[in-house]
């Protein structure tokens, strides 16, 4: 063992400095180099990097070392959460009282139990596929497991009786029946052996790393982010305390799924358990490279540039979202496919529509590819029913009980909806949802979303993490549509069908996703592995030496700066936990913290609380998460598309039908990075408008409450209407 850590421990834990020195050199304050001198600096930027020197340096020299004794996966991952443990504790006090051993031990002592919690959640899902799919490979009885709990808590969810005395005897009578096989598949997990090569141990240890610093970013005993604070987290908020789904929502199978542990320990395992899944992912990319004649080593290194795309680090640091929940099912049903498993292949893909509706991109392709397989046409017609039939169960449940008879596709397939209505007499304009994806993305350069590909990292005007997917792919891209086509007959019928995969989803991306980074996930990984497949086996295709060096140096120059963002932006002062629990004098801390960080949302919450008869017209805010009977009292304006469709006189009669509150985030501008574009000149109407007719209730930094008056005297504010109304 002492040969080992020197061999490998000290070089590593060098590598590790020349790293952190490296990013000091190349960082966009240049004054930062001449700050590492003094003991201030020192102390508060260097030493914070040590989770990520310590977590280098010992979990690359344990892996050679287990490597070398062929331990089991189990002794991986049990020494792996134990240095997360200790990192966590360092890092979230950033040094400041080392000596706070209660502070210590209660991080420690919070992990465990979610190590347990979420470990016997996914070992159970793993035991139920193995005992309804005994024949199938491991990973696709994970898959199956997954979805049989989802499932059942979803059916709990339905009928309001989602609580944990209840499916917790469902989830273990499978354990109790079969206690044989049970002990078996224990022991049989606990002494499997894995051996690794050193270039793959380097590449999980680069994972494991990136995980460590998500874990550590996202322990929070609150969520971040828009999406998840406003629907996401909290369906499961609302799955966790009330055990019912929330109303007007999309199928929910994520959320359901993630509301088990959750109803134990809280919200705050969440971001835990969404970050263990981004390792699951990447583990099935690793295998579907596999399916597709890629070595391992290549699969491993390929899905680690999907894994440290700042897109896809984002979701596992900051905004946590139920992408990754999706993907996982469209990577099985790809993998099936290509195994000839066609059945399976299309329940997976119709279970991944219950997560994420996008997967419905995939269903034209699939039926075409599946009328022309040379199968039965019982196969065919299984396969295909059970492609559509969890969307047309879920929409059919949804469209009897709410007596829908004009409902549109997407609101079918929405739970009935209990929010407020406000009927327009000018509709809001079709084009009003790719408004505002331009806003997001800033499609003002021109071109659109097939513009946003090539220039998200390439040019500096689309600066949102969580839009950049990478300059890997414009430069691929073409390339790899160039010799499939001209490789095309030296391609297998699977790897065509792929690439058909591939180009459907990435076409309704285009045109119908609007190019929204994270809806695109599935036709990247498709993309990315197909141009292995081209690049990299030279047996197959002579693409040319100087073309494959070309490839290879792009995807090291994804990996240096997809590593790079991850770490520079952990080091970046942040609302993460590191600043979190490094202001905690004491153990119980949720409530304080909340409060500090949320100061304005709980001011406006409690007032907003006092009266649950209210209605409110929200524009912009994370309050939803917080507000009482939030489905039945907010109706949403993010973009003041209501607003302007509704003109001034007629919002202010509003109050007539029960809204007596307006909330507005001044932040809503900021989605917009054109200071001429049409949600600045709408914000300047409505701020103009709120200061004229509405009564100010509340005003921080950031959050402004109104009140829409009881009695308006419509001939008095005439003249201030026909003002505001100049500003629309």
């Amino acid at each position: 063992m002492i040969h080992m850590l020197r061999k490998y421990g000290i070089p590593t834990l060098f590598l590790g400095w020349s790293v952190f020195l490296l990013w000091i050199f190349i960082s966009s304050h240049p004054t930062y180099i001449w700050g590492f001198l003094p003991g201030t600096y020192l102390r508060e930027n260097a030493i914070r990097a040590f989770p990520f020197l310590f977590g280098m340096g010992t979990l690359v020299t344990g892996a050679l070392w287990l490597k070398k004794q062929s331990i089991s996966f189990v002794s991986i991952a049990l020494i792996f959460w134990l240095l997360f443990s200790v990192g966590m504790c360092y890092w979230g006090k950033q040094f400041h009282s080392i000596a706070d051993w209660g502070q210590f031990f209660y991080i420690f002592r919070t992990i465990l139990i979610n190590i347990l919690i979420v470990g016997g959640i996914l070992f159970f899902s793993f035991f139920w596929g193995q005992l309804i799919t005994p024949s199938q490979e491991k990973i696709v009885q994970f898959g199956i497991g997954v979805t049989f709990l989802s499932l059942l808590g979803l059916g709990f969810a339905l009928m309001g009786f989602f609580f944990a005395p209840i499916w917790i005897p469902f989830i273990l009578v499978g354990p109790i029946c079969f206690w044989k096989k049970f002990l078996f598949f224990i022991r049989q997990t606990c002494s499997q052996s894995i051996r690794f090569s050193n270039i793959e141990i380097f590449f999980i240890g680069i994972i494991a790393l990136i995980t460590i610093l998500n874990e550590t970013q996202s322990f929070l005993p609150f969520s971040l982010g828009w999406d998840s604070m406003n629907e996401y987290f909290l369906t499961i908020k609302v799955l966790a305390e009330e055990g019912m789904l929330r109303s007007g929502i999309l199928p929910p199978l994520g959320e359901v799924f993630l509301a088990f542990p959750a109803q134990i320990l809280g919200i705050s395992v969440v971001p835990f358990l969404l970050v263990i899944w981004g390792m699951i992912v990447w583990g099935t990319v690793v295998w579907l490279g596999q399916k597709l004649s890629l070595s391992y080593t290549w699969s491993m290194i390929l899905a680690t540039v999907f894994f440290l795309l700042p897109a896809v680090q984002f979701q596992l640091s900051r905004d946590l979202k139920v992408d990754l929940f999706f993907l996982e099912f469209v990577l099985l049903g790809l993998g099936t496919w290509i195994d000839e498993k066609k059945i399976i292949s299309g329940f997976f893909f119709g279970i991944s529509a219950l997560a994420k509706l996008t997967a419905i991109w995939f269903f034209p392709i699939f039926f075409i590819l599946t009328i022309i397989q040379k199968t039965s046409w019982k196969e065919k017609l299984s396969s295909e029913i059970l492609l559509v039939l969890p969307l047309l169960v879920w929409g059919g449940m949804n469209f009897f009980s709410s007596g829908m008879q004009n409902a549109s596709f997407l609101q079918i397939l929405k739970t009935p909806s209990k929010a407020p209505v406000i009927v327009l007499d000018t509709p809001v304009s079709p084009s009003s949802f790719r408004e505002e994806v331009g806003r997001y993305n800033n499609f003002s350069q021109g071109g659109g979303s097939l513009s946003h590909i090539f220039r998200s990292t390439a040019i500096p005007d689309t600066k949102k993490q969580y839009t950049d997917i990478g300059f890997w792919w414009g430069a691929v891209i073409p390339f790899l549509f160039f010799f499939i086509i001209l490789n095309w007959n030296k391609i297998s019928w699977q790897h065509r069908e792929l690439f058909g995969f591939g180009i459907t989803f990435f076409g309704f991306w285009l045109f119908w996703g609007e190019g929204i980074a994270w809806y695109g996930f599935p036709w990247m990984i498709l993309f990315l592995l197909l141009s292995g497949f081209i690049f990299l086996r030279e047996q197959t295709f002579p693409v040319g030496k100087i073309t494959r060096i070309i490839y290879c140096n792009i995807l090291a120059f994804s990996l240096l700066f997809g590593f790079w963002n991850r770490i520079e932006n952990t080091f970046k002062p942040s609302l993460d936990a590191s600043v979190v629990w490094a202001s905690s004098p004491d153990s119980e801390t949720a409530d304080r913290l909340l409060r500090k960080f949320f100061e304005e949302e709980i001011i406006v919450t409690d007032i907003l609380n006092q009266d649950l008869e209210a209605r409110i017209f929200r524009i912009g805010t994370m309050t939803r998460f917080w507000v009482k009977d939030a489905d039945k009292r907010i109706f949403d304006d993010a973009q003041l598309d209501v607003f302007t469709s509704l003109g001034v006189d007629n919002f202010l009669k509003l109050r007539k039908d029960g809204f007596r509150y307006v909330l507005f985030d001044q932040a809503t501008i900021a989605i917009e990075l054109n200071s001429k574009g049409s949600l600045h000149e709408k914000v300047l109407a409505f701020r103009h408008f709120a200061d004229t007719n509405l009564q100010k209730i509340y005003e921080g930094n950031r959050l402004i409450l109104f009140e829409i008056p009881t009695d308006v005297d419509y001939e008095l504010k005439s003249k201030q209407v026909e003002n505001s109304e100049k500003y629309l």
